[in-house]
C-alpha cells in the first residue's frame, strides 16, 4: 500500500503557522495568570499542540473528501456510466503551453492514427514528473506504450 498523499501540505503548514501564532499570542495575553518564567514555554507548547492538531485535521478532512470522490467514481464505473479506452502509443510529442491552456500532445498510436490531447487536465493534479500523461509515457519506454 503506498503512503498516504499529503493534501495541501504547503497551505497546511501556512495555516498551521497562523494557528501557532494565534495560540502563542493568546497564551501570552494570559501572562497575568501564568507565572512569567513559564509563560514562553506554555505559549510554545500551546502553539505547537494546536498547530499540529489543525494540520492533522486538515489532512484528515482532505483524505476523507478524496475517498468520497473515489467512491463516487467507482459507483459511476460500476453503473456503466464510464467508457474506458486503452491505446497503444508508439511515439509522443509534447507541445509547449500556450497562455494558460496547458501542454498539448500529439500521440502516434500503433494503428497509425494520431491522437491529440490538449489542456491542463493532461498533466494531472501536480507536477508532470510524478503525475499525468508525461509520467505515464516516461515509465513505459517500449515502442508501443499502453496508456488508458
Amino acid at each position: 500500500m503506498p503512503p498516504p498523499k499529503l493534501f495541501g501540505w504547503w497551505s497546511g503548514l501556512v495555516s498551521g503557522g497562523c494557528v501557532f501564532a494565534l495560540a502563542f499570542l493568546l497564551v501570552l495575553l494570559a501572562s497575568p495568570i501564568i507565572p512569567p518564567p513559564a509563560i514562553v514555554h506554555a505559549a510554545v507548547a500551546a502553539g505547537v499542540s494546536l498547530s499540529l492538531g489543525w494540520y492533522i485535521y486538515v489532512q484528515r478532512r482532505q483524505r476523507l473528501s478524496q475517498r468520497g470522490a473515489e467512491a463516487r467514481m467507482a459507483r459511476e464505473a460500476a453503473a456503466g456510466n464510464v467508457k474506458s479506452t486503452t491505446y497503444m502509443i508508439r511515439d509522443a510529442v509534447a507541445v509547449e503551453e500556450c497562455e494558460d491552456e496547458g501542454l498539448s500532445f500529439y500521440l502516434l498510436l500503433d494503428d497509425g492514427r494520431t491522437l491529440f490531447l490538449s489542456g491542463n487536465t493532461c498533466m494531472g493534479p501536480s507536477k508532470p514528473a510524478s503525475h499525468g500523461l508525461l509520467s505515464s509515457l516516461s515509465k513505459h519506454p517500449s515502442p508501443a506504450t499502453p496508456f488508458a
